[in-house]
């Protein structure tokens, strides 16, 4: 199993922490999400991780220490931003299985690790591209991709289109199985988000998300950090028998 972890970007709503430390080498409740996700990937299975990088790249440069037993690490370096989408059309030819695992290192969810390792098995005999991770989104924020338009479902594969039913809103929770074909069309070297891939895809029946019903954490202000902080403050404090 391969997994690639989304690691360029600024960070710039978590400034000052992140003018000389990347995003997702800011320690959580003591420990860098990089390492908190080499840890819950080397569980899963995952050997080999693939790590987009662009600021401050030299910060990077040891994160092999992170790896547990047997991973590899393949880390890659853009000239210049790339995007989320863009990056990982940069990557292809570092990643040799599909579907791979697309991560956000800057998001946490809790759900069962091994279901979502199943759902591979579900693309097989599908054309979609993409299987998302999507998550109710949460009250006064749209987050920041809209999975309206994106077929949901469950591994029973029952198909329910939930654009029909605008109550009910969802979001990539910024974890996905992937196809290469997604990115295929891409010119390598080029700037491209994912949102925007995303939803072109969905239009073309190529997207299916399978909504998830753990918590859901984003790192990506302060505030977000803060309340990730004390969730596992709170869950190894447990674990200890404090």
């Amino acid at each position: 199993m391969e997994a690639m972890i989304l690691a360029a970007g600024e960070g710039q709503r978590l400034r000052p922490l992140t003018l000389q430390t990347p995003k997702p080498l800011i320690p959580v409740a003591g420990k860098p999400m990089l390492r908190r996700w080499f840890e819950r990937l080397g569980a899963l299975g995952v050997d080999h991780i693939v790590i987009n990088t662009c600021y401050l790249h030299e910060c990077f440069q040891n994160v092999e220490k992170y790896a547990v037993a047997g991973q590899r690490v393949s880390l890659i370096r853009e000239a210049k931003p790339l995007g989320t989408a863009g990056g990982v059309r940069n990557a292809l030819s570092y990643l040799e299985d599909e579907p791979f695992l697309l991560i956000s290192c800057d998001i946490w969810c809790e759900w069962d690790d091994r279901r979502w390792s199943l759902l591979p098995s579900l693309m097989g005999s599908h054309p979609w591209h993409m299987l998302l991770g999507a998550v109710e989104t949460k009250s006064g924020y749209s987050g920041d991709f809209d999975c309206q338009t994106t077929a949901l479902g469950t591994l029973s594969n029952v198909v329910t289109d939930f654009q029909r039913s605008s109550y009910r809103r969802y979001q990539y929770a910024g974890i996905a199985w992937v196809k290469k074909a997604a990115f295929a069309h891409l010119i390598w070297g080029d700037y491209s988000n994912l949102g925007s891939l995303i939803k072109r895809l969905s239009m073309d029946g190529l997207v299916f998300a399978e909504p998830l019903s753990g918590l859901h954490w984003d790192m990506g202000t302060l505030v977000q950090l803060k309340r990730l902080d004390a969730f596992f403050l709170k869950a190894e404090s447990h674990q200890n028998g404090v």
